[in-house]
């Protein structure tokens, strides 16, 4: 993959990414890893070393570090997996090409935590590709695919970046984060769920689950 590079902002989510793409041969040209004291970063190291990837590190975790930035700046890729870490600022995002993973299905399902809100409304659990623009969640939509109910409870830290991982192998083989298309509708912002309206979406699921 000459064209792509990855921002690691260490986390559960950046290891799905990464695990998926060099397992699938599809390793991205470049890689910068941010130091942002997670557990994560030795091993986000260890996965580019053992497969030969270029990589920085950064001392920092703040994706809009003005060294973030310039180091961004002066890479030849045009396109670069987003993993996480905040919201990117107007002039990163203006520099290259973000491709983002979005867990929800754009643009009904905007915010945060979607998934659990697409839980409650639909029953079911779907992710978007998109190309990154200032506004939160807004951009040329790549892809998106409704997955299955998972058969585990815990969707923060394994069935979300899942997903997000396995879509994001799907538009790497296909290429199709070159042909993309903008969105129509302005669809509906979300933001962090309350804990009750968690515990009820986790509860129907958990009903699905035994079903």
């Amino acid at each position: 993959m000459n064209n792509i590079g990855i921002l690691l902002y260490p986390g559960t989510r950046a290891m799905f990414y990464m695990q998926e793409l060099v397992n699938n041969k599809l390793n991205p040209s470049y890689a910068l890893i941010l130091d942002n004291k997670n557990n994560h970063f030795k091993d986000l190291i260890k996965i580019c070393k053992n497969n030969e990837i270029e990589y920085e590190t950064l001392k920092t975790s703040n994706i809009n570090d003005i060294e973030v930035v310039e180091k961004i700046r002066k890479r030849e890729e045009n396109y670069f997996i987003f993993s996480g870490g905040g919201i990117l600022s107007k002039e990163i995002v203006n520099i290259k090409k973000f491709i983002h993973i979005h867990p929800g299905i754009l643009p009904e399902y905007k915010g945060s935590t979607c998934f659990y809100y697409s839980l409650l409304n639909d029953k079911n659990i779907g992710a978007s590709a998109f190309i990154m623009k200032p506004e939160i969640d807004s951009g040329e939509i790549i892809a998106k695919k409704v997955f299955p109910l998972p058969k585990t409870m815990d969707l923060d830290n394994y069935y979300d970046p899942f997903i997000r991982s396995r879509l994001l192998l799907e538009i790497i083989k296909n290429r199709s984060y070159v042909k993309t298309r903008l969105q129509t509708k302005k669809g509906k912002d979300y933001y962090i769920i309350h804990p009750v309206l968690k515990h009820i979406a986790l509860l129907d699921l958990e009903k699905e689950i035994k079903n």
